[in-house]
């Protein structure tokens, strides 16, 4: 799908996630969340699965922190961004 939609968010973010749950590729998947992101920088999933992605499998807290807060800025009410930072 990310060769027939290269510059969709949803699914680079999607790929981004695939890489770094099944298959371990964590540089891969870092590089398609910034694909995602410049895709479209306010996609308030990518922003949290970003941080998420940045939190636990990089153990990188402040770059983590700053992805959660863009996150909800653009959507302050997003439970499950809440719950993650």
């Amino acid at each position: 799908m990310v060769g027939a939609a290269p510059s969709d968010a949803d699914t680079l973010g999607n790929y981004a996630i695939f890489l770094a749950r099944k298959r371990g590729d964590l540089d891969e998947a870092e590089a398609y969340f910034k694909r995602a992101l410049e895709a479209n920088p306010k996609h308030v999933n990518n922003l949290g699965n970003y941080a998420n992605f940045l939190a636990d499998q990089r153990g990188d807290l402040d770059r983590a922190e700053s992805y959660y807060q863009r996150a909800l800025e653009i959507d302050p009410k997003h439970a499950y961004h809440l719950g993650n930072y």
